[in-house]
């Protein structure tokens, strides 16, 4: 038996992730408010426990999930949607500096997932301090990849 969409024993076959559609940004409008200066989203109307004013999500991991009609979708996509950037299919949003709470617009930007693996810190056994740079004992020098 095969997985259906790889050709592979269904042991190392991992689900596809189901892509949740993007609300549009007249939906956002109605049921946020959004600073462009800081990236959050605000609730405009008061709605069982949320009161308005609120900030919008919650926090998961590094990530802020906000809910907008029964999705729980992540902030920094409905930032680009806000901002006329919503990723196609084969792209992702990337967050300049690294740090996944930080929706502000100028730090977000569309990548391909190739692009987005770039964007990382060097590991800690990283001897050079230099992502894509390392040091080749056998030769005694240092090379890129």
């Amino acid at each position: 038996m095969t997985c259906p969409h790889k050709a592979q024993p269904p042991k190392t076959c991992k689900p596809r992730r189901r892509r949740i559609p993007l609300p549009t940004r007249t939906r956002l409008e109605e049921l946020f408010i959004f600073d462009r200066e800081t990236g959050e989203f605000v609730h405009r109307h008061a709605t069982g426990r949320v009161q308005a004013g609120d900030l919008a999500g919650t926090q998961h991991g590094e990530h802020r999930r906000i809910s907008v009609d029964g999705e729980r979708l992540y902030a920094h996509r409905l930032t680009a949607v806000m901002c006329g950037l919503p990723p196609f299919d084969d792209e992702v949003i990337d967050h300049e500096n690294r740090m996944g709470a930080d929706n502000r617009p100028t730090n977000l930007r569309i990548v391909t997932q190739r692009q987005n693996a770039f964007n990382t810190h060097p590991r800690r056994n990283n001897s050079t301090g230099v992502t894509g740079v390392s040091f080749n004992s056998r030769r005694g020098e240092f090379e890129a990849y």
